[in-house]
């Protein structure tokens, strides 16, 4: 009897998880974007807002390194003041380098905290044509 209720249990569970994941979990705090397509040799950009007092830093990662190569990172200040305190936008600029299909993730979190979550995570995806 205890052995057959633990499995009913198991079966109940497995079924909440597949309901929950659906056909493949997606990562959880994620929002998913679709850039204009870029030609081999283009560069485009990728700008972000500055979280609170500037904490949280951004950091990327992309799909396949070979793909997109990273050309620079700039702050723009807010309302291009540099004595307003708090806020602004990161601008990251990549270069398309090769053919494919590419995502790039963005994750503010606390340099500092390896340990502590993103707050906030962006995966863009990019095609890259000829």
């Amino acid at each position: 009897m205890t052995k057959r209720i633990l499995t009913v249990i198991m079966a109940i569970g497995m079924a909440f998880a597949v309901l929950l994941c659906g056909s493949g979990c997606k990562e959880k705090n994620v929002n998913y974007y679709t850039l204009p397509d870029v030609a081999v040799g283009d560069t485009f950009e990728i700008t972000l807002d500055v979280h609170g007092s500037g904490m949280y830093e951004w950091q990327y990662t992309i799909s396949e390194k070979t793909g997109i190569e990273y050309v620079k990172r700039d702050f723009i200040f807010p309302n291009n003041d540099p004595n307003i305190i708090g806020g602004g936008t990161i601008l990251y600029v990549f270069k398309a380098a090769k053919v494919g299909n590419y995502s790039i993730k963005c994750s503010a979190k606390i340099p500092w905290e390896p340990k502590t979550p993103p707050i906030e995570n962006r995966v863009y995806r990019i095609k890259v044509v000829e």
